[in-house]
């Protein structure tokens, strides 16, 4: 109706979900629209996002979000959007989706107003927002969604005060090494410290300089390959670095041997030289890949737990226009039926409905164990089988061995004991998958939230979170 009522219009849809985004493409298509809209999501190619922007409806994710402004080449006297539909979980998207339309700076016609439909969590209207007094325009609004507790961002203050702010040391820490012996160097320090206080975090410089200096040199040992590699990683790691990483590894693999070396049975030394011997050093090496992975959500833009994969769309079911994209995996195994050629993966169709997806894990030792030491902890788990599943049946294909072979870093948890927490987190649309354990011929199931925003997700809701080398995660 809108378009047909104001033809000169443009206007945008911005969803959370790709594959709503994708599904709104096919009823479009379905009505005869095809060729009215475009769609920009972080998948489409560059050409195609500048041929969607010209288009009189945009639907686009959470890509458009900042930095935005749907410029087309022929700019019109008036704003860019002339309407917008949005759905928003948070306030955040909320205002930032907002901030998409009434664009006026410029512009040579600033009095036309730009219309907006939002959907927000059904919760927002409980909490006060139907006593909204429109009169009192966006101050009003900005007060009423501040009074909605359901509209807080997840997890963004949890962010800053846990061991994610590695992510804003490591540069800065860098930048220590860079001006070492140098006049300005100690002003390095002070630039942390106030972004600590800034950002609310609670732990000092000293500390993540620490932590960071851990990971490090559990990154040389990880990739060391004694038939490669004519020196052991200890031989250019300094001392205090070798030490650190040494008493971390002895602590979660051999804590007696820690409280033996401390109380002087042996030296730093000594045990760095049996360390570097098998199978000592084979055991070593996965420990310092275990702490390598599990820390690498950390550093990463995209929380996914695999790397892209290039598929063919020549049915148009991602693109407006058959060409290649890139994939996030589990998105390709849950939304879409394809196969595998001589040119790669080539989508098919769309998944009616869509599979779910589920772990398996082979675990050596007893459930006890798995419960007592893998459970609540940061870990990079290896050899998780994924299982492609629609009403129960398997649906197996080949894309699923060579995932399996790939680490995945997160968090596992029991829902029995977390029943309140794990309904919490599916409510606030936190994704995790079904994790199966096989120990001794004994099934367990157990819950998997991958990644950072997992990780953060389970330590919001009160338990007590684990790091790979036993150190607690602490939310300060």
């Amino acid at each position: 109706m809108r378009l047909a009522s104001t033809p000169d219009s443009h206007g945008a849809v911005i969803l959370d979900s790709k594959d709503a985004i994708n599904r709104l493409s096919d009823r479009l298509i379905a009505r005869g629209l095809a060729g009215t809209f475009g769609r920009i999501t972080g998948s489409t190619p560059l050409k195609q996002r500048q041929i969607a922007a010209e288009c009189r409806v945009i639907l686009a994710t959470s890509t458009v979000d900042v930095g935005y402004n749907f410029e087309r080449l022929v700019p019109p006297p008036r704003q860019n959007l002339d309407w917008l539909l949005l759905s928003a979980r948070n306030r955040s998207a909320f205002w930032q989706r907002l901030g998409r339309v009434g664009r006026v700076l410029g512009k040579s016609v600033a009095n036309i107003p730009s219309q907006v439909l939002a959907y927000l969590p059904c919760e927002a209207w409980n909490q006060g927002l139907s006593d909204l007094d429109i009169s009192g325009g966006r101050e009003a609004l900005r007060v009423a969604l501040e009074r909605c507790t359901c509209l807080d961002k997840p997890f963004l203050s949890i962010y800053w005060r846990s061991e994610a702010l590695l992510e804003v040391a490591r540069p800065v820490l860098q930048l220590e090494k860079l001006l070492r012996g140098l006049e300005g160097q100690p002003a390095i320090e002070a630039l942390f410290e106030n972004m600590r206080q800034l950002l609310g975090a609670g732990r000092p410089c000293s500390y993540y300089r620490h932590r960071m200096r851990l990971i490090e040199s559990a990154g040389m040992v990880a990739r060391y390959k004694p038939a490669r590699d004519n020196k052991h990683p200890f031989e250019w790691m300094s001392t205090f670095m070798r030490n650190q990483l040494i008493e971390a590894y002895l602590k979660e693999e051999h804590p007696e041997d820690l409280d033996a070396m401390k109380a002087g049975d042996f030296t730093y030394e000594e045990a760095a030289c049996t360390l570097r011997k098998e199978p000592e050093a084979r055991e070593l090496c996965r420990f310092a890949r275990n702490l390598e992975l599990a820390y690498a959500p950390l550093f990463r833009f995209r929380d996914s737990l695999f790397s892209n994969l290039i598929v063919q769309d020549p049915h148009g079911l991602l693109l407006d226009e058959p060409d290649q994209i890139e994939l996030d995996p589990l998105h390709l195994l849950r939304y879409y039926e394809f196969m595998e050629n001589s040119e790669g993966i080539v989508l098919r169709a769309r998944a009616e409905p869509p599979y779910s997806i589920h772990l398996r894990l082979r675990f050596i030792g007893e459930s006890r164990d798995f419960a007592a030491c893998q459970l609540n902890k940061l870990q990079a788990f290896e050899s998780v089988g994924i299982e492609r599943k629609r009403a129960g049946a398997l649906a197996p294909c080949s894309l699923l061995s060579r995932l399996s072979q790939e680490p995945m870093a997160g968090v596992a948890i029991c829902p029995t004991t977390n029943a309140a927490l794990r309904w919490h987190l599916k409510k606030s649309g936190v994704e995790s998958y079904p994790l199966t354990v096989v120990a001794n011929n004994r099934e367990q199931e157990y819950l998997f939230f991958p990644n950072l925003s997992g990780i953060l997700a389970v330590a919001s809701g009160g338990a007590r979170l684990r790091l790979p080398d036993d150190e607690d995660l602490y939310i300060v």
